[in-house]
């Protein structure tokens, strides 16, 4: 993808993302309140911080053929799925810190999908 379209891309994504109202106050997110972080394919991934109340979250937008954006999660919709699930145990934590500990890799490496023993079955 060229430079060019990328910076495109960058700034539809931030125009849509200034659409959504953030879950935690109801806030509209301002330019400055946004960041996109990079791409995977079609999926955009954008990190948002409310510069009202401080909430922050992610936000995935999907960039199809015909440069229209369908936002796979908006920030109510994962709260309201967040409310469903069991709240974090201790047990959670020292997991996911065992895993961060022995890790080798950066950020993108961590989202990519990773082929299963059971995968061929």
């Amino acid at each position: 993808m060229e430079a060019d379209e990328r910076s495109i891309r960058q700034a539809f994504i931030r125009h849509l993302i200034a659409n959504i109202q953030c879950v935690g106050c109801g806030e509209r997110y301002g330019r400055k309140d946004i960041y996109v972080l990079g791409h995977h394919e079609s999926v955009w991934v954008s990190a948002v911080i409310c510069s009202r109340c401080g909430t922050q979250g992610l936000v995935f937008a999907t960039l199809t053929s015909d440069a229209e954006f369908e936002v796979q999660a908006t920030e109510a919709e994962e709260a309201a799925m967040l409310q469903t699930l069991p709240a974090l145990s201790i047990d959670d934590v020292l997991d996911v810190h065992a895993f961060l500990r022995d890790f080798r890799g950066d950020v993108r490496a961590l989202f990519e999908p990773t082929e299963t023993p059971d995968a061929g079955r």
